[in-house]
């Protein structure tokens, strides 16, 4: 088992190239106390998903703990792509869904086997997960995915690790990975796939609205 690292690892995206309208600008990852923490920002100002306006967003972030495709499952960042794959063999996925819906789960079953703290400011937000949920080990592989809360589709994501600096992947239409969603923006054909958020979320967040 590796180690917890202590350094922190910022990984930049291009602004520009979201099919949505959240931009990741990077994502930087640490330890801190016992928690692995994300730090994601945005290009723009966004609102947590509860509040459930045009900035509201929702996270997914896919945690392949071995590093390798070969074990664990297709990543959510993968399900939401039309053309490649991300390469990860995730683990276990957490999700920022809002604060009634902050998971972490096994990637295999989607079952809760953790609890993540998720909080919001104007144009960042931070997802900390518990260490011993991930069995101690904070070197790893990951994938981030944010989305528009009231579509449920997604908008970008970005490919990092925890134990080497290096290149966000980002979907964009001219790339190798483009969003399912991006039909929902563009007016294309093809699959719609939106965020898989629980249907009790979804009633109330319509609800609410």
């Amino acid at each position: 088992m590796s180690s917890a690292s202590q350094g922190s690892i910022t990984i930049d995206d291009p602004i520009g190239d979201a099919t949505g309208v959240h931009d990741i600008e990077s994502v930087t990852t640490e330890v801190v106390g016992g928690d692995l923490v994300f730090t994601i920002r945005l290009a723009d100002q966004i609102s947590p998903p509860d509040a459930f306006d045009n900035r509201s967003i929702l996270a997914l972030i896919d945690i392949d703990l071995d590093q390798t495709s070969a074990t664990g499952t297709m990543s959510e960042y993968s399900r939401f792509a039309v053309l490649g794959d991300s390469g990860l063999g995730a683990e276990y996925v957490a999700e920022a869904f809002g604060a009634s819906s902050n998971a972490l789960l096994d990637a295999s079953t989607q079952l809760a086997v953790g609890s993540i703290a998720a909080q919001y400011f104007d144009t960042y937000f931070t997802v900390a997960i518990d260490l011993a949920d991930l069995g101690g080990d904070s070197d790893l592989d990951y994938a981030v995915t944010v989305g528009d809360a009231v579509l449920a589709t997604p908008s970008d994501g970005l490919l990092g690790s925890t134990v080497a600096p290096g290149q966000g992947v980002i979907p964009e239409p001219g790339s190798a990975i483009v969003w399912a969603g991006i039909a929902l923006f563009v007016g294309g054909a093809g699959p719609r796939r939106r965020l898989p958020i629980r249907r009790a979320k979804v009633r109330r967040l319509m609800n609410a609205g």
